[in-house]
């Protein structure tokens, strides 16, 4: 199963739930708009389906440890997270 990110119902949530079409309407935000959060969501929801979610098999696998201060993530994390 292929994990893709929910982005309509994210700006769906975010427009009318949390009220960001009616603040971005009223000026709160400048030059943001809906366009932005949109772009924003679907750059963010790529990053979640290519490089995230084909690691969680791998993070199941192997897990994190504790040695010592040190936390040791799975393969392949410590490269997410830089990115």
């Amino acid at each position: 199963m292929t994990y893709r990110a929910p982005i309509n119902d994210m700006l769906l949530a975010l427009n009318h739930g949390a009220g960001l079409q009616a603040a971005v309407k009223a000026g709160h935000y400048g030059d943001f708009d809906g366009d932005i959060a949109a772009a924003v969501l679907e750059e963010a929801g790529r990053f979640a389906s290519d490089v995230l979610a084909p690691l969680n098999r791998v993070g199941d696998e192997h897990g994190i440890k504790l040695e010592g201060s040190n936390v040791i993530t799975a393969p392949g994390w410590p490269d997410a997270y830089k990115r």
